[in-house]
């Protein structure tokens, strides 16, 4: 709860680069020097700016990108 209260009412603002990630399914992780075809994909934003105002965001605080 301490953290929270330290960090309700800032507002944190990053710099960084935008990051798209692309997560894929399988159905088991690949042997060596082979290749395997994914079963499902996600993209999802990602980077460590980004995630970290995320993780500001979701505990309270204000954040901008």
């Amino acid at each position: 709860m301490k953290l929270l209260a330290l960090i309700h009412g800032l507002c944190e603002a990053g710099i960084g680069a935008c990051v798209a990630d692309m997560l894929y399914t399988v159905s088991q992780f690949p042997k060596e020097d082979t290749k395997l075809r994914a079963e499902g994909s996600i993209m999802a934003g990602g980077g460590p700016v980004a995630t970290g105002l995320v993780a500001v965001s979701k505990l309270g605080g204000r954040s901008a990108y």
